[in-house]
This record gives C-alpha cells, sequence and structure tokens, in this order.
C-alpha cells in the first residue's frame, strides 16, 4: 500500500518541486502581509540591539496576519507561501514566515489540497537545503511545519518524504528527522511505511560516513523503535494490522547488528553515545524472540569491550541489565563461554575507582548490582565460583567490592523469594543464601550438618554436592576476627558488619531481632570514626559484648 502511494505520489512531487510564484491578484494580501513582515523584522532588530523583550507590534503585526487567515485561510498562506520565494530572503523572516503558517495550519485544521500541496513542496525543498548554520534553523522550523501539516493531510506529507526516501542513496538528514517526527506524531498513520523506511535506512547505513549523520540516524532508530512498541501495546485501536512484533523484530536485527559491530566503534563519543541509547529501545523489540534473543547474545562481547573506551560506562551497563534480565525471565541462559567476561567486566566496576570525567558513576554502580542479581539468578553457581575467586586474591578493595556485591545479591534474593515464592519455608531461602555465600572469606572445612529442618534435608544435600559450605558458627567466628581489625584495610569494615547483617537468618534466625538492634550501634561507631580517632580497646569491648549478647539468644542450640 505505502510503496503504491509512493510510485503515483512520483509527478505531483516532481510537479510541485520548485512552484511558481502565485500572481498578485490577491487583493492587496500580499503586500498587507509584507509590510506586516517588515514591521516584525524591524522590531526583532530593535530587540537585538536594545536587549529588551518581546516587542508588543511585533507579536501585534503576527496576530494580524492569523487573524486575516480566518476568513480567507489560503490566500493568507499562499500570499506567506510567496514570501518565502522572494530571493535572498534574511533567514530571520523566513523563520518567522513558517512560525505564523504553523499557527495557522493549528488553528484552521483541513485546508484546501492545493494549498497544502504548494507549501509541502517549498517547505521540503527548504528543510533540504542547508548551506550554513543558520539553514539549520530554517530547516528546523520547515520541518516543524510539514509535521503540523500531517496532522490533517498526512498522506500529501509522506508522499512528498517518501519521494526523497530512496535505497541505496544516503538523503538529507532532515528527510530522517521529519519522519521520526512524524512517527511520534501519527504513530497509526505511519505504520504502514515502517516496514519500507526502516528497510530503506537500513542500505544507507554504510553510505553515512559524517559523524552527524550518523547520530541522526540513531536518534530516529530510537524514535521508531518507541513508536513501534506504543502500536504494539495498542493494537486494539488500529483500524487495520500491520505488522506483528516479530516482523518488526527481523527488520530490526541487520540494523542492531550493523550498529554494534561497526558504528559503535566509531571514535566519536557523540555517535558511541547516539548508537547506545538506541539499543535500549531496539533490544525492547528484539529479546522478547526467541531466536533473535540468542544472536544479540553473540554481540555481548562487544559491548563489553566499549568499557575500555570513552563512553560513559552506566549506559552500557544499562544495556547489558536489559539484556541479564530478560534472560532470567525466559530462562535463556546467556553463553557458558561469555559468561567468565561479564563477571570480570562487571566486576572491575566495583572494585575500581571511576575515571574523573564519569558523571554518572554512582548510577553505574547500581546499574552493576542489577546486573549481578540477574546473574545470580541465572547463573548462580559460576557466579559463586567466581566470587570465591575474587575473595582468594590479596587486594583489600576487590575483597570490600564482592562482599558489596555478594550483600546485595543476597538480600535481592530474599525478597525475590518472598514476592515471587511465598509458600517456600525460611530453610528453602537459607539454602539459596548459603549457596551464594558459602565461603566469605574461607570455607574449606566442607560441608556441616544442619538441624532443624528435616523436610528439606533432601534438598540441602543436593547443595552440599555442589559446594562446600562452612558451619554457621565458623563463618561468624571468621568475620569477627576480620573485624577485629577494622582499618587495616580499604573500608572493609562496615561492608563486613553490613554483612553480617544481612547474614543473620542464615547464620542462627535466634540472633536476628538482637542483630537489628546491635548491628546498627557498631555501623555507627565505625562511621563516627576513623583510623586516626578510633580505639581499639573500646571496639574490642564492642565485639565481645556483642557476641556475649548474641550467645544468649543462642543458648540449647548449636
Amino acid at each position: 500500500m505505502a510503496e503504491a502511494a509512493i510510485d503515483s505520489n512520483e509527478d505531483l512531487s516532481e510537479e510541485t518541486e520548485d512552484p511558481e510564484p502565485l500572481e498578485p491578484d490577491d487583493g492587496g494580501t500580499f503586500q498587507q502581509v509584507t509590510n506586516l513582515l517588515n514591521i516584525m523584522d524591524s522590531e526583532s532588530a530593535k530587540t537585538d540591539t536594545v536587549g529588551a523583550g518581546p516587542d508588543m507590534r511585533k507579536t501585534l503585526a503576527s496576530v494580524i496576519i492569523t487573524e486575516k487567515a480566518t476568513a480567507k485561510p489560503c490566500v493568507v498562506m499562499n500570499a506567506l507561501i510567496r514570501c518565502l520565494q522572494v530571493p535572498k530572503i534574511p533567514t530571520q523572516r523566513t523563520v518567522s514566515i513558517y512560525g505564523i503558517l504553523q499557527e495557522i495550519i493549528q488553528q484552521e485544521g483541513e485546508l484546501e489540497e492545493q494549498c497544502v500541496q504548494r507549501l509541502v513542496a517549498i517547505a521540503s525543498k527548504d528543510m533540504r537545503e542547508i548551506l550554513e548554520m543558520e539553514g539549520y534553523m530554517k530547516a528546523e522550523v520547515a520541518s516543524d511545519t510539514l509535521v503540523a501539516l500531517s496532522r490533517n493531510h498526512f498522506s500529501l506529507v509522506m508522499y512528498e518524504l517518501q519521494h526523497h526516501l530512496k535505497p541505496l542513496d544516503l538523503t538529507d538528514e532532515f528527510v530522517i528527522i521529519t519522519l521520526a517526527k512524524l512517527a511520534h506524531g501519527n504513530v497509526f498513520e505511519f505504520m504502514p511505511y515502517m516496514g519500507i523506511t526502516l528497510a530503506t535506512i537500513f542500505t544507507m547505513l554504510r553510505l553515512a560516513n559524517e559523524a552527524k549523520m550518523r547520530q541522526v540516524i540513531c536518534a530516529a532508530m530510537e524514535t521508531f523503535c518507541q513508536t513501534v512498541q506504543f502500536y504494539l501495546k495498542h493494537l486494539e485501536d488500529s483500524v487495520y494490522p500491520v505488522m506483528t512484533e516479530d516482523q518488526f523484530a527481523l527488520k530490526l536485527f541487520p540494523m542492531y547488528r550493523y550498529f554494534v559491530s561497526v558504528w559503535l566503534r566509531n571514535h566519536n563519543p557523540e555517535v558511541k553515545l547516539g548508537v547506545i541509547k538506541s539499543l535500549k529501545p531496539m533490544l525492547s523489540l528484539l529479546l522478547p524472540n526467541d531466536d533473535l534473543r540468542e544472536q544479540v547474545y553473540d554481540y555481548i562481547p562487544l559491548l563489553l569491550a566499549e568499557y575500555q573506551g570513552s563512553l560513559e560506562a552506566l549506559f552500557i551497563t544499562q544495556v547489558l541489565r536489559q539484556i541479564l534480565e530478560v534472560s532470567v525471565t525466559t530462562s535463556t541462559l546467556v553463553p557458558q563461554m561469555q559468561l567468565h567476561t561479564i563477571f570480570t567486566e562487571l566486576h572491575v566496576q566495583v572494585c575500581t575507582k571511576a575515571p574523573a570525567w564519569q558523571q554518572y558513576s554512582g548510577q553505574n554502580l547500581t546499574e552493576v548490582v542489577h546486573c549481578f542479581i540477574a546473574l545470580a539468578r541465572s547463573c548462580p553457581k559460576e557466579l559463586m565460583k567466581f566470587f570465591l575467586s575474587q575473595m582468594s586474591m590479596s587486594k583489600e578493595a576487590v575483597h570490600v567490592g564482592t562482599l558489596t556485591l555478594i550483600r546485595a545479591v543476597v538480600s535481592a534474593d530474599e525478597m525475590y523469594f518472598q514476592l515471587c515464592r511465598p509458600q517456600a519455608q525460611w530453610s528453602n531461602r537459607s539454602l539459596c543464601h548459603q549457596k551464594l555465600l558459602s565461603e566469605v572469606p574461607g570455607g574449606e572445612d566442607g560441608p556441616q550438618a544442619h538441624h532443624g529442618h528435616c523436610e528439606d534435608h533432601n534438598l540441602l544435600c543436593q547443595w552440599h554436592d555442589q559446594l562446600d559450605l562452612p558451619a554457621p558458627q565458623k563463618l561468624l567466628a571468621r568475620l569477627l576476627v576480620l573485624m577485629s581489625s577494622p582499618y587495616k584495610g580499604e573500608g572493609c569494615e562496615i561492608a563486613m558488619v553490613n554483612l553480617l547483617s544481612t547474614l543473620s537468618h542464615s547464620i542462627a534466625p535466634a540472633m536476628a531481632d538482637t542483630w537489628e538492634l546491635e548491628i546498627p550501634l557498631l555501623v555507627k561507631y565505625l562511621e563516627e570514626h576513623s583510623e586516626f580517632s578510633w580505639n581499639q580497646k573500646t571496639w574490642e569491648d564492642k565485639l565481645i559484648q556483642f557476641l556475649r549478647n548474641s550467645l544468649k539468644k543462642t543458648r540449647g542450640s548449636n
């Protein structure tokens, strides 16, 4: 349908490419409009030199033209179009004229077709003629005028734009920009053209070598994908179906592949940013497709490689989080061979200081935590092995980062079980915790017996077959020993105390209530002191008293 419409409009577009000026038989309207525009220009000059606000005379002149259009819209519009065709017209006057035309279009709604055709043709020409920096101002207002016309004359505007969108022919950037605006503002009308638009733009990717054009295409793709998502969520409002979600995804994947494998490697940071921002809405359409999801996984290493470049880490992590969380909800695991690289690159974000030029390091850490939560739910055994390998290293910063991640994963996992499996007994949650926390730090002692939960004994044995779990009392002892010298490391002390709080149910449920009161006091003491102001004896006394209070709650139990 869209293709036929384009063909039928070929002659029309060529005829109206450069419309002849109107004859001055409009009862003096052209001269009146010209005089009013002269007032607007003179008042603009005064405003520029004096520095005052918008002048009343300029506003009044614009209102008079708009009011005249109420009685004779097409006559006034034709007069304004004729003013646009005056040779060497100043950019500011062009901007003013298009502004008035947009007001008339909004005011009148549906207009005479011949008048609309003339305006579409000249606005299209102005939109594509960018000879200098000021030309961007003219192109932008011309583009906005076409968008305003599309609300009641969509077909005429769309035919004009599609006429300048040809396969293997790099179009003007404002054609792409205007198409994206049309898609955003006319979702259901644009959908019959979406397939051909995406396919044609794909043929241009190899021709778009300038950074500006690549940014324009990336921004347009972001809008197109968001438009498709809106359309798919509101199919019941569509007059007739266009394409299914899978059909859209199949058209998008080649573009995703090209963006990640070619344009993301571009040295221009603005291009990189444009690409990465366009990937999120693309993935929202690609990841639900079972076949394409696994192909998306193949390009994860290229995303991870960007952590070493100039792109803000937050934007990369957001895309990875999107992929990893869908892998959990769809039970489609990321390939085993990629896991270690994913673990390593994300772990580095937590354990090393972010470069000074990165503005969003705090938000990035939050996104990294969510990535690890997703990884813990999809591949807990592999993640645990990775955490253990990191705890065996000598760097305290790595220990702190790893403990922080373990605590976050455990806390989130407990909430996950409470929300998704309310029927699960405490021991099931406990086992999941211990699976992720078996060696913090060290646990070479092997499995220990657990009592009081016979109904889960078989499940517990299955966990023991996979991991060596330290006894809860030994885990507590080791943490207390490490906590006895809190300032020997690089900030590990508060992380360990908080970890102890998180582990309360796994170590000894009877101590949980007491620890909820005691542990914040220990944290408060550490936060109020530094290695130069704290007292070792006072701290040791606090730990001993904490242990005594805890043991009182566990008398008669293991």
